[in-house]
């Protein structure tokens, strides 16, 4: 039941900023989260229109597909990258000979890439908007800082020891 509130409070929130309806706001009052259903399914049976009522529902339907399959996905990033036709094949190779989704081979390849490349070089190369922070690691007392401000009218080196 609390799902359905959700998503009844989600639907009315939906209508409201995406198709805009005037509601008589003394007719439609919010008493309690039940009202909120009760206002989406009054909102469709005013529309005389058949398309355009299609039209509305399915696009509330989408959305709300979208919204589920993103909530579902929290703490992961939607990537799109074109790669060469070679590459997908071997993709789909690497997949089906681990018993692995391809997602989970892209991950582990880029984390070995990285853990090689970190313990390569000793030197790591953070970046934050216009700052360049590189620490040097195994420093059991002092961790040194070097910052690189970039600025198109001065260059300006600064070292911190923290």
């Amino acid at each position: 039941m609390k799902k359905n509130i959700e998503q009844a409070i989600w639907a009315y929130n939906y209508i409201v900023k995406t198709f805009k309806p005037r509601f008589d706001r003394e007719y439609f009052k919010i008493n309690n989260e039940n009202d909120y259903y009760n206002i989406v399914i009054c909102y469709f049976d005013g529309i005389i229109n058949a398309y355009e009522k299609n039209d509305k529902f399915t696009s509330l339907k989408n959305a709300w597909s979208q919204k589920k399959y993103r909530d579902d996905n929290n703490g992961k990033k939607s990537y799109s990258f074109n790669m060469s036709i070679d590459i997908a094949k071997k993709l789909d190779i690497l997949a089906a000979n681990s018993n692995r989704s391809k997602n989970y081979i892209v991950e582990g390849l880029i984390n070995t890439e990285y853990l090689k490349l970190k313990k390569m070089k000793y030197i790591e190369l953070l970046y934050s908007s216009s700052i360049f922070i590189l620490s040097i690691p195994h420093q059991p007392i002092i961790n040194i800082y070097i910052i690189f401000t970039i600025s198109f009218q001065l260059h300006q080196r600064d070292i911190m020891i923290i």
